[in-house]
């Protein structure tokens, strides 16, 4: 029983991680099974270590992973920072367990606050497990679709995560971590928009270059989660528009809200996403990272949806197929777009 947990918990980590599906993201895209290669390289990334030290129960070592990764600001393959990669795997983690867990995990936090009474993150590590119980009792699907039962433990879990992380900013806001988190849990937590919006603020004046606090409060303007898509490009025009990384950023950003708003294949006949900045900052992306596997399949799979025959054939022959596969809607395939610009690979 225990080595079956530990694969379909390896398989779940390693399945968030390698495709870049979010928290927040109520149906995210099933994965093919990671490789063996996959895994082994996913036993060295930040976002594995830290997890691996919430296991062991070992807060100096994830203490001092999250006050690395804060500040060296050291990014993956694919431009993500590893600080965000990290603190997903925990959301992650504290999700996917089973139900009957909780008394450990809930034991592993609490000798982290006697072990480590003074770390900043060990309060926003609380947080993080009770919105990842929030979620795993919500369950998958749209909100219509969440029984009655399931919407009261996620309102009652989520209340519990914005009180804790409320009470966490005097010892943690320290960290870029104590905002995105915040971020997070406000927004499932009903917090007023007014709140969260200063939180956002703050956050970006002291940390105004981690963009995932792009990713936390722009949601709120995601059409999927209340928003439209005329908010949405307000704010990612606003947000990038003193950025140093510019048109990365706008191509990050439109990427990964496109994510959370269930990759409508429509998007660029229905949003007023710019194709032509998008492809601009999904380039300069691949110039950075050029090991960036996912980066170069968002541009594959952003292409085909743009009908952009060029840059699509531009890189057709070298993409990594299961990252394609991640990041593109359902009801398109490389067989789909081959088509689509009617030409034979």
């Amino acid at each position: 029983m225990r080595k079956q947990l530990t694969y379909t918990f390896i398989v779940a980590i390693a399945s968030t991680l390698l495709t870049h599906a979010n928290p927040g993201l109520a149906t995210p895209p099933v994965a093919p099974e990671p490789q063996k290669s996959d895994i082994e390289a996913l036993k060295r990334s930040p976002g594995w270590i830290a997890d691996a030290a919430l296991q062991r129960g070992d807060c100096k070592s994830l203490d001092s992973q999250i006050e690395k990764l804060t500040a060296s600001g050291e990014r993956d393959a694919n431009g993500e920072f590893e600080l965000y990669n990290a603190t997903r795997a925990l959301f992650r983690s504290f999700q996917i367990h089973p139900s009957d867990m909780d008394d450990v995990l809930t034991r592993k936090l609490e000798s982290y606050e006697r072990n480590c009474p003074d770390s900043s993150f060990g309060p926003v590590l609380r947080a993080i497990a009770l919105h990842g119980w929030a979620w795993r009792a919500r369950g998958n699907g749209y909100s219509f679709q969440v029984e009655p039962e399931g919407r009261q433990l996620f309102d009652e879990r989520n209340k519990a995560a914005w009180q804790q992380i409320e009470s966490a900013k005097v010892r943690s806001a320290r960290l870029p971590v104590w905002y995105e988190q915040a971020l997070w849990i406000g927004a499932d937590a009903d917090a007023d928009r007014a709140t969260l919006t200063k939180i956002f603020r703050e956050g970006i004046a002291k940390f105004p270059n981690y963009y995932p606090l792009y990713y936390a409060y722009g949601r709120n303007f995601v059409p999927r989660w209340g928003g439209t898509y005329q908010a949405l490009d307000s704010f990612v025009r606003a947000s990038v528009k003193k950025h140093p990384e510019g048109d990365q950023l706008y191509a990050r950003l439109y990427a990964y809200f496109d994510f959370q708003n269930g990759m409508n294949p429509d998007i660029f006949t229905e949003s007023s996403v710019s194709w032509h900045r998008m492809r601009s900052g999904l380039e300069l992306m691949m110039s950075t990272y050029p090991a960036g596997k996912h980066n170069q399949a968002t541009l594959l799979a952003e292409a085909c949806r743009a009908g952009d025959g060029a840059a699509y054939f531009k890189w057709r022959e070298s993409v990594d197929v299961a990252e394609f596969w991640a990041v593109t809607p359902n009801g398109i395939s490389l067989e789909i777009c081959d088509a689509r610009f009617r030409r034979s690979t």
